[in-house]
């Protein structure tokens, strides 16, 4: 069926990619990848290729794929972080348990 052969698809992406984080909706998975060492140069290209895979397997920023990042001082905003999850959760009528 195809929700079967969308469902097959999606394990066979995570596999391929890793996400760091995903989130289950009742529409389709959403990917959270947090880049979080941008400023060390091998980190960078393979979070790059990474970003490139994503985009190669049809997964893209804001649809199905959030990106968040270290800041230059290698802090992260956990407040702006945790308002995102609320938003994301309410947008696609995500309970957690």
């Amino acid at each position: 069926t195809l929700l079967a052969s969308s469902a097959a698809s999606d394990v066979y992406k995570r596999q391929l990619i890793h996400p760091d984080f995903t989130i289950f909706t009742r529409k389709e998975p959403i990917y959270w990848e947090h880049m979080g060492m941008m400023s060390v140069n091998d980190y960078r290209i393979k979070a790059l290729k990474k970003l490139g895979l994503y985009s190669s397997n049809g997964i893209t920023i804001p649809d199905r794929l959030i990106i968040t990042m270290d800041s230059a001082d290698g802090c992260i905003d956990m407040m702006a972080i945790k308002m995102m999850i609320k938003t994301i959760l309410a947008l696609n009528d995500v309970t957690l348990i």
